[in-house]
């Protein structure tokens, strides 16, 4: 990450780190949404791991869903944002931790975020709508939670699928895992075993970070 951003990195040995069970790869960055850069992301995942992925093509359409979902929506003309921004950006990357058997992978844009953008996607009356059903505020982490079981995308593309559900098929076909998306002050967990977690924060991470974690 300090690479692509310019940025001299400290200098810390393995001795150093707070975690030296885990292996890092390296950070992939662009603007454009294309599968070859999940397709990568993988295999450096299985590489590290020196496993093949369980479910691998589930990890292949939801980092996929999210590029694109930075594309669309994440970067709306005349937006203001939290901190400095390199705008219509998005980051990924991965980790795996040899010690727990397990590893991650991680995907994070600058962007406006999930709650803000949603209403752009869905009506606000069929949101509330959602909310009221299942006898949720309003919330940052209610609309996350939303905005993935709302199903197709307001594009009605061909290749969008499913939208934001397909970001936690991975977590559900899996044994063990978890997804944990932050975005404006929300946070949204789900589990492997069908549980949902939402939280909210007092500041927000300044856009969207969502993670997959996965016993192997």
């Amino acid at each position: 990450l300090f690479e692509l951003l310019g940025v001299v990195a400290p200098d810390r040995s393995v001795e150093d780190r707070v975690e030296p069970d885990v292996e890092y790869i390296k950070f992939r960055t662009h603007n454009i949404s294309d599968g070859s850069f999940a397709k990568d992301l993988r295999v450096s995942l299985e590489g590290v791991a020196n496993t093949t992925i369980k479910g691998k093509s589930y990890l292949f359409n939801g980092l996929t869903e999210a590029m694109t979902n930075v594309v669309h929506h994440a970067y709306p003309d005349g937006a203001d944002y939290l901190y400095p921004t390199i705008e219509n950006q998005w980051w990924m990357s991965g980790s795996v931790n040899h010690n727990k058997d397990c590893l991650t992978a991680i995907f994070f844009d600058q962007g406006v975020g999930i709650p803000a953008t949603l209403p752009a996607t869905y009506a606000i009356e069929k949101i509330s709508e959602f909310l009221a059903n299942l006898g949720l505020m309003d919330t940052d982490a209610a609309r996350i939670k939303a905005a993935i079981n709302l199903g197709r995308t307001s594009t009605d593309r061909p290749n969008r699928g499913r939208g934001l559900l397909n970001i936690r098929q991975f977590i559900a076909q899996s044994e063990r895992g978890k997804l944990r998306i932050l975005s404006g002050k929300g946070e949204y967990i789900f589990n492997s075993d069908g549980t949902e977690e939402l939280k909210t924060h007092k500041q927000s991470i300044g856009g969207t970070l969502i993670q997959w974690l996965v016993y192997v």
